[in-house]
């Protein structure tokens, strides 16, 4: 099968020691995912190890419950010093109840508690009362993203926490 490039960029040039040298940047396509993997996993463990450092990234899921039905969750990862709130949804009928203030003050608690300085989240404009709710929790918006998912334009919120 022909594989088609897209953005492909090539360059050449000498190092220092006269050598020639020619690298071309490309997507990476789907048979050699593994491989990339691989190789980014084996180069940052290198890193690490040069810098006496651990990266690590974990996974953690919150609920709100009531009488034992989930009415609240929340999914954020933490990796370093930076928390990332992938989701937060509350049960429809339950909204505008303080249940989705209860897991967002859970989850910037625990990201603290594990390290963490800054949060971040996204959203699309689709969900106002969402970033309604985000700035009055004070999250500001960092970065715009035009036309993206589902041809909406979404937004990168961000807190800092003190420790």
């Amino acid at each position: 099968a022909e594989r088609k490039f897209y953005n492909q960029h090539k360059s050449a040039g000498k190092n220092g020691s006269g050598v020639f040298w020619m690298i071309q940047v490309r997507q990476v396509f789907e048979d050699e995912k593994r491989k990339v993997d691989n190789y980014a996993k084996k180069e940052w463990k290198k890193f690490e190890e040069e810098l006496n450092y651990e990266y690590k990234k974990s996974k953690f899921k919150i609920i709100a419950e009531e009488n034992k039905k989930i009415i609240g969750f929340a999914d954020f990862e933490i990796i370093g010093g930076a928390s990332y709130l992938n989701q937060l949804i509350v049960t429809k009928n339950r909204r505008a109840s303080g249940i989705g203030k209860m897991l967002i003050n859970k989850f910037e608690k625990f990201s603290r508690k594990k390290g963490a300085h800054l949060l971040y989240l996204q959203t699309s404009e689709k969900h106002k009362v969402a970033i309604n709710f985000y700035k009055k929790q004070g999250y500001k918006i960092i970065a715009k993203f035009e036309n993206f998912k589902f041809h909406n334009n979404w937004f990168v919120y961000a807190k800092e926490i003190k420790k």
